[in-house]
C-alpha cells in the first residue's frame, strides 16, 4: 500500500501560502498560563506574608523605641522661661485672659493674689521630647516671694526654684501644654568626678599650678615659665589681685595629668569669687591648656 503523504507548506519556498497572523500568535502565546494553586504554593505565600508583616512590625517597633530628643531649640527654651516667668508674675485672680494666648486649657486663678512672686532671672536647664512631640522643659528661676504674702512688706529671697513645663508647637505657634509645676532639680550626669582635696603646702606640683594661676589670673609672674605652649597668655585686664587654691584634684591622663582646681580670687575692691578650672598638664607639670571645669568635676 502506498503511503499517504501530507504536503507541508513552506512559506519561504512557496510565497502563495498564506502567512500566519504573527500578532495574534504572539498575543496568544505570551499570555501566562493560569497558576495551579497547590499546597506548596500556599505555604510559600504564607511565609511571604509572614516576612512582610514581621518587617513592618520591626520597623514600627524601631520607630516607637527611638530615643527622645534631648536638646531643645533655642526658641523653645526661651519660650519655656518666658511662660514660667509670666505664670509666676501674672498668674493671679482676674488675669486669666492675659495668660490665655500662651497656655492651653482654661485655668481658674480664683483666690490667687497678685504680686506674690517676683522672678529675678531664669533659664532652661534640661529638656527632653516625648513621643507626642511635647518638649518637657526644666526651668530654673531665681525667685523672690512677698513677705507673709504682703507685697507692701517687701520680698524675701527664696533662692533658685525649679519648674517643669510642657511646650508644643501648634502650626508654628508655641504653646504651654499646661501651667508650670514645681519640680526637683535635674539629676547631674557626666563622668566620674576627679576627687578634690586640700592642697599640700609643700607639694611641688601644687606650687607649679599655683604659680601658673597667679600669673594667669593676676598678671603677677611669668606665664611662659609655667606653660608648655605659646598659646596661653595672662588675662587682660587681670580679674584678681590675689588667688588662693582651696581644693585640688589630679589624675593621670595621656602623656601627663589632668588637674581640677577650685580657687578663690579676690579683686582690688576686696570682692571674692569662687571658681573652678581644669588644667591639662604635661608630664613635668607644665600647663598645656586651660579648660572650664569638666563634667563630673
Amino acid at each position: 500500500m502506498a503511503a499517504i503523504q501530507f504536503p507541508i507548506a513552506d512559506p519561504i519556498a512557496d510565497p502563495g501560502v498564506p502567512q500566519p497572523d504573527m500578532q495574534a500568535t504572539q498575543s496568544h502565546t505570551t499570555e501566562p498560563a493560569k497558576p495551579r494553586w497547590g499546597r506548596t504554593t500556599v505555604i510559600v505565600a504564607a511565609v511571604g506574608v509572614t516576612l512582610v508583616l514581621g518587617a513592618a512590625l520591626f520597623f514600627l517597633r524601631g520607630r516607637a523605641s527611638a530615643p527622645a530628643e534631648s536638646s531643645a531649640p533655642s526658641h523653645v527654651s526661651d519660650f519655656a522661661v518666658f511662660a514660667t516667668s509670666l505664670y509666676l508674675s501674672q498668674g493671679f485672680d482676674g488675669n486669666e485672659k492675659s495668660l490665655a494666648p500662651y497656655f492651653l486649657g482654661d485655668h481658674d486663678f480664683t483666690g490667687i493674689a497678685r504680686d506674690q512672686w517676683f522672678v529675678k532671672s531664669g533659664g532652661a536647664v534640661a529638656a527632653s521630647r516625648s513621643s507626642e512631640g511635647v518638649w518637657i522643659m526644666s526651668v530654673a528661676v531665681e525667685l523672690l516671694g512677698a513677705v507673709d504674702g504682703q507685697p507692701a512688706s517687701g520680698y524675701v529671697d527664696l533662692g533658685v526654684q525649679h519648674f517643669t513645663i510642657g511646650v508644643i508647637d501648634r502650626d508654628g505657634v508655641l504653646m504651654a501644654t499646661g501651667l508650670p509645676t514645681p519640680a526637683a532639680a535635674p539629676r547631674r550626669a557626666g563622668a566620674a568626678a576627679i576627687g578634690l582635696g586640700v592642697p599640700q603646702a609643700d607639694s611641688g606640683q601644687v606650687n607649679a599650678i599655683a604659680t601658673f594661676l597667679t600669673a594667669y589670673l593676676t598678671g603677677v609672674g611669668d606665664v611662659d615659665f609655667a606653660t608648655a605652649t605659646d598659646g596661653i597668655s595672662p588675662l587682660e585686664p587681670a580679674p584678681y589681685s590675689t588667688v588662693t587654691i582651696r581644693r585640688i584634684g589630679v589624675e593621670h591622663a595621656d602623656d601627663g595629668f589632668m588637674a581640677v582646681v577650685e580657687v578663690v580670687g579676690t579683686d582690688a575692691g576686696d570682692r571674692s569669687l569662687l571658681g573652678s578650672y581644669a588644667l591639662r598638664l604635661s608630664a613635668d607639670w607644665k600647663v598645656r591648656a586651660v579648660l572650664p571645669a569638666l563634667p563630673g568635676s
